[in-house]
């Protein structure tokens, strides 16, 4: 009987806890939408549009096979909202290499990850965009979004606890350049 009633709450908890996770996700979705869209509004900001259900889960597929990772759940939300973007040098990764966009402009998260990873010291990270001086990732160690140093990875110059606060940070870079 003990055992049976641990399960159950167990189980319980689990749920309650997938439900958590769920309700974080929308809410974040939401809020990435309305930091995007006033942020296009007022510097008229190019988008792409969002990825599709098919390109995500290719996205999803080709990168367990040939990183062995999966990208962060809200990364992916950003990345179904619009599916990468380009402005002012700042560059979040894209699903696909974009037809329609010059090679510089339609950075893909696959081989962005690829050429990245060739060196074993930094498979902890997983690189979601970059700019002149700056790589935007997730270190799968620490579970933080984190600004790092281009060309010395050692040097940390910020991070943060979700994906939000990294475009946060982010979108106001792009509106201090533009």
């Amino acid at each position: 009987m003990k055992i049976r009633m641990l399960i159950e709450r167990g189980v319980f908890r689990f749920f309650n806890q997938q439900l958590l996770i769920q309700s974080a996700i929308m809410n974040n979705r939401d809020e990435l939408l309305s930091k995007i869209e006033i942020l296009q509004k007022q510097v008229r900001l190019p988008l792409f549009p969002g990825a599709t259900p098919l390109e995500i889960e290719r996205l999803l597929l080709i990168s367990k096979r040939r990183l062995g990772i999966c990208p962060p759940i809200d990364y992916l939300e950003f990345l179904k909202i619009h599916d990468g973007l380009t402005v002012e040098g700042i560059f979040f990764y894209s699903t696909t290499l974009l037809a329609d966009a010059p090679e510089e402009k339609g950075l893909s998260f696959i081989l962005m990850n690829v050429a990245h990873r060739e060196l074993e010291w930094k498979s902890d990270y997983i690189f979601l965009g970059d700019d002149d001086l700056d790589v935007f990732i997730f270190n799968t160690k620490s579970l933080k979004y984190e600004v790092r140093d281009k060309q010395s990875l050692d040097n940390l110059f910020e991070d943060f606890d979700s994906f939000s606060k990294l475009l946060d940070h982010i979108l106001q870079r792009i509106e201090d350049r533009i």
